[in-house]
């Protein structure tokens, strides 16, 4: 190389003389040591060493060597070595200061990079060349003349290694490597200090870089560091990115592992590495699954890392707990799921699956990952488009059901209609006729398949929410759609009826899934939807919260999901035993023949209406009036009996006539004809109360008694203060109770 320039240093006698010359001529075996001829030694550096030394016995080499053999010169020994390591060591810094004085070489390579005083070759080579190397190394750091920073940097070592080359740093590590037992650095106290300040050992990189990749740039001379500032992992793991600022170097073999541990650099457990120093991500790369597979490998760890979100998906890139991920070999996980999903574990770590399952991994089914594959399902069902496939994954998790039926409690598993409702004429729960339990499981488990309240309910939501609201089922399944709805009502009250503990108020909560026909006959439209909140049972037509004819049909469901309702008393009102039909014959005929009665007709008088009757008839149907009528027969002055009434129809009269004649009272009603023509209001309350007063008035107790029943279950909020009235005017004293309970226990309505 013609920009090469060798140095020949020539002494005459190295104790007494100074520095002879500096040559800048070029030297054929610049590595050579020379006393006046070329010697066999080779020093490998970058010029000849030429002086007076001391030889051997055998005259071809130097004494430089310690040994313990006793035949030694130690006399030689001593003066070679004197030379070797304090004076020439000193010489050469001179050197490299004049050098730098001189500007040579002038090809902008530092002359300490150009003269570096350790050897290139990286085979075997005399160890008092190394030791030399470290004897200038010493002095360089030294001299302030030499190591001058441009930036005011302090640190000589940062200085002296910015000079250099990344070969030189390198070299310069290879020979400790090779040389490190011969050197015997650890029992030399300053120059172990020096070792441990040099920056020449790999450091972990930060983000993960693979280990088996070494470092071949210059630029990756920045992640060499002093064994100084770092740390070593005292097992071997692939390295993760860190939140410390801590520094760990590269013991990636024995070699580097002794070396770091000789120069006192501090340990750290795998686990204290783990937990303190690495800064998990929330995605995972390839160097960060390398570094999880090897924490996988200590208990401890493991265990550390049941809570929290550390572990790969397949599909994407962010991690999870391990409790949320799933085998992707078990057939029923991969079914259910479906391949594509991202709630299995990264097949990279299949080996790992046993030690993992110990912390919560999925990777068989038990009671409760049972559960959570058939809710699975049923999401996938109420999904507005769900899969192709849903009754193949229904099918698949049933058929593990049965495969496995002794070690899972049926009990606890409410029944799953894993098949969602079509728009054909099916049953409102239906079930794939492909997945009907085998004989012997239903003869353990009769309850098997049948839905549970929450089911229902859902599908009830189902049928509001979605259905509702479908045009096809609006314009061709309007009846098909209500009577489901019907169908779910009646079982939701037979199930509520025989089971006081459901409690629908749980699984309805103010929501509007109740059809109640109040503004006109469409199950589709929303205004005919209400709360259970919106009803009162046994309300009057026209009421606000009026329950329809069609939907009271299922009282305790209503009642179960909150809606109230006007008590019916539980008052008994007396009615006593009477045949008016017997009663009347026997007494009819008893005056019929009596030859001496003077029974004459009556004429009643209502609202300016005349009605004859017989007083042989009246008597003989009525106490009343045979006590009237056989009284009068003694006064002398008897005229004919008239009676006027007031404040009764006269169609009421007349059921009573016919009442008192002889027939049953619901003949007598049915007989007289047109009773709408002669009541404006309620005909039936408008009759029943003139046959209360009628019947007051007369002393007819059984009539009475029938009418405070009837009119009893005819009492309303509306009306049940007027009834009330009524009945304390009438001395209607059962049916003026049955008003006072009803006001009292019906306050807050």
């Amino acid at each position: 190389n013609n920009h090469t320039k060798t140095i020949s240093i020539s002494t005459v006698d190295f104790p007494n003389s100074d520095v002879g010359k500096m040559v800048t001529d070029a030297q054929p075996h610049p590595e050579d040591l020379y006393s006046f001829l070329s010697l066999p030694d080779t020093t490998n550096l970058p010029f000849h060493l030429n002086g007076t030394w001391a030889q051997g016995s055998d005259r071809g080499r130097l004494l430089m060597e310690s040994d313990d053999s006793p035949n030694i010169d130690r006399q030689k020994l001593n003066w070679n070595r004197h030379i070797l390591f304090d004076f020439l060591p000193k010489l050469y810094c001179y050197l490299i200061k004049k050098a730098v004085q001189l500007n040579v070489p002038s090809d902008n390579i530092h002359p300490i990079s150009k003269f570096w005083p350790f050897p290139y070759i990286y085979q075997n080579y005399p160890k008092y060349a190394i030791e030399y190397g470290f004897k200038v190394l010493e002095l360089l750091l030294q001299n302030e003349e030499i190591l001058i920073s441009n930036n005011n940097e302090s640190d000589r070592v940062k200085i002296l290694f910015e000079l250099l080359s990344y070969n030189h740093i390198i070299g310069l590590r290879n020979l400790l490597r090779n040389n490190w037992d011969d050197l015997r650095i650890r029992f030399n106290p300053s120059l172990k200090t020096l070792v441990r300040s040099l920056p020449i050992w790999e450091s972990l990189s930060n983000p993960v870089r693979s280990l088996s990749i070494p470092f071949d740039t210059d630029s990756n001379r920045k992640l060499l560091k002093p064994a100084s500032c770092g740390y070593i992992l005292k097992e071997y793991i692939s390295h993760c990115r860190i939140k410390t600022s801590k520094i760990y170097l590269n013991a990636y073999d024995d070699i580097n592992s002794k070396i770091l541990n000789e120069l006192d650099v501090p340990e750290r457990t795998t686990f204290e590495y783990t937990f303190e120093d690495v800064d998990f991500p929330k995605e995972y790369d390839t160097g960060y699954l390398h570094f999880l597979k090897d924490i996988l490998n200590y208990n401890q760890i493991v265990q550390n890392l049941k809570d929290k979100r550390r572990f790969p998906n397949s599909i994407t890139k962010k991690l999870k707990k391990i409790s949320d991920l799933y085998d992707n070999n078990n057939l029923v996980f991969r079914t259910v799921f479906g391949v594509d999903s991202s709630v299995f574990l990264h097949p990279e770590f299949s080996e790992y699956t046993r030690i993992l399952s110990k912390i919560g991994f999925r990777n068989n089914i038990d009671q409760d990952i049972f559960k959570t594959c058939a809710v699975k399902v049923k999401e996938l069902q109420r999904d507005p488009e769900p899969p192709s496939d849903i009754r193949y994954r229904g099918f698949i998790l049933v058929d593990h059901l049965y495969k496995h039926i002794n070690s899972l409690n049926l009990e606890s598993i409410e029944g799953i209609p894993f098949i969602p409702i079509t728009k054909a004429l099916q049953p409102t729960l239906q079930k794939s006729s492909n997945v009907i339990p085998p004989q012997q499981v239903l003869e353990k488990y009769p309850s098997f398949g049948k839905p549970g309240v929450s089911t229902v309910v859902r599908h009830l939501r189902f049928l509001y929410s979605i259905l509702r609201n479908d045009d096809v089922w609006r314009k061709d399944w309007a009846d098909t759609f209500k009577n489901n709805i019907y169908e779910v009502y009646k079982w939701l009250d037979e199930e509520c009826g025989s089971n006081e503990d459901i409690d629908l108020l749980e699984h309805i909560c103010s929501e509007p899934l109740f059809l109640n026909f109040i503004r006109n006959q469409d199950p589709f439209n929303i205004e005919n939807w209400v709360t259970a909140d919106d009803l009162v049972l046994n309300s009057e037509l026209g009421d606000v919260k009026y329950v329809n004819q069609n939907l009271a049909k299922y009282p305790t469901m209503l009642k179960s999901a909150g809606a109230r309702e006007i008590t019916r008393q539980n008052i008994i009102i007396n009615v006593r035993k009477h045949d008016q039909s017997h009663h009347s014959k026997s007494t009819l005929f008893k005056f019929l023949f009596d030859p001496i009665s003077s029974l004459n007709d009556v004429t009643f008088v209502v609202n300016g209406e005349n009605i004859k009757a017989s007083r042989y008839m009246l008597a003989a149907g009525s106490e009343f009036f045979h006590q009237i009528f056989t009284s009068a027969e003694s006064s002398p002055n008897t005229a004919p009996f008239m009676f006027t009434i007031k404040d009764i129809h006269l169609n009421s009269m007349c059921i009573l006539l016919r009442y008192i004649y002889g027939q049953n009272i619901d003949e007598a009603i049915q007989n007289q004809q047109n009773l709408n023509e002669y009541y404006h209001q309620d005909p039936n309350l408008t009759m029943y109360k003139d046959l209360l007063k009628l019947a007051n008035d007369y002393m007819l107790d059984y009539l009475k008694e029938l009418m405070e029943l009837r009119l009893s279950r005819l009492v309303l909020m509306s009306n049940v203060k007027e009834m009330k009235t009524f009945a304390e005017n009438s001395s209607a004293n059962q049916l003026c109770e049955y008003c006072n309970k009803f006001i009292r226990d019906n306050s807050e309505m």
